[in-house]
């Protein structure tokens, strides 16, 4: 890379991205997909990724870099088939209204975390001299960032609601507020919490996937805390409303770091259709009424 000899070794990773870019701009693609390339190695390392297109056959190995995490309250659903005209729905909960579903006995109490990387220049490269379907090459084009998956973090094992909880059944009967015997909120968390991680469902219409190695997947792995770490006030704002505090936020941060390595990559060949079925499958951790 004799071209790399003109930039100062000291330079910010963001700084060879961008003179790649404009190298790339300028037709000069080969040097400049080279220089883009090496900013995003410095900056972020590389992941070996098995990535496909929801529907179709063809599994791709490449690279990919610059994780980000997106955070939800809840979980994210898909209000009809995941094709056509269908829509996620959602994605806005508030902390205030995630509580209210999950005491209504209308919803889980967790949260989810979705992780997006950025494909590298050179697998951008490999897809076009494909003559596969053109869907997949084109998501990965025309996009900054791409969902490869996402983990769903549960904190209570009871979904039934407050007045289930308070249900007698040998009586037959609800124990109602002012009963010494009642439970409220903050007791329904306490007697029911537990925590559990697992990768969930597509959040995305187009490309998932999954670490093609081991390294990949550990490395990823020592990176969760830093990328989950913004959100941890959004977390903390939720357990407040519960009763729970720094003692919970801690049991959550620690989880990340013995998660199952295991679930989160698939070194073997698999072929096949929608493959998240496949990929996806049991808890990276879980630990009940913790």
């Amino acid at each position: 890379m004799k071209y790399l000899k003109h930039f100062n070794e000291e330079l910010k990773p963001e700084t060879y991205i961008t003179a790649g870019n404009s190298l790339k701009y300028y037709g000069k693609h080969t040097k400049g997909n080279k220089l883009v390339d090496y900013g995003y190695e410095k900056g972020h390392g590389f992941y070996n990724a098995h990535i496909q297109y929801v529907g179709l056959s063809p599994v791709y190995t490449g690279k990919i870099t610059n994780p980000i995490c997106k955070f939800y309250y809840g979980t994210p659903q898909w209000d009809g088939p995941q094709s056509g005209n269908s829509k996620l729905v959602h994605t806005n909960l508030s902390e205030e209204q995630l509580v209210s579903d999950w005491k209504n006995g209308n919803g889980p109490l967790s949260f989810t975390l979705e992780f997006r990387f950025t494909p590298s220049e050179e697998l951008k490269s490999d897809l076009k001299k494909l003559n596969d379907d053109d869907r997949l090459k084109s998501s990965i084009n025309h996009s900054n960032s791409f969902h490869l998956f996402t983990m769903n973090v549960s904190l209570s094992d009871w979904n039934e609601g407050l007045k289930y909880y308070n249900y007698i059944e040998d009586d037959d009967e609800f124990i109602e507020p002012g009963d010494p015997n009642y439970v409220d909120l903050i007791d329904l968390y306490q007697n029911t919490k537990s925590l559990s991680i697992r990768l969930s469902r597509l959040m995305d219409k187009g490309i998932y996937g999954i670490f093609a190695d081991r390294q990949s997947a550990l490395k990823f792995k020592r990176n969760l805390p830093s990328l989950i770490n913004p959100h941890k006030e959004k977390i903390m704002n939720l357990l407040s409303i519960i009763g729970g505090g720094a003692e919970e936020l801690e049991d959550i941060f620690e989880s990340f770091d013995i998660i199952r390595i295991n679930s989160l990559y698939q070194s073997e060949d698999i072929k096949g259709v929608n493959l998240h079925n496949t990929w996806y499958k049991g808890f990276l951790y879980i630990r009940v009424r913790i």
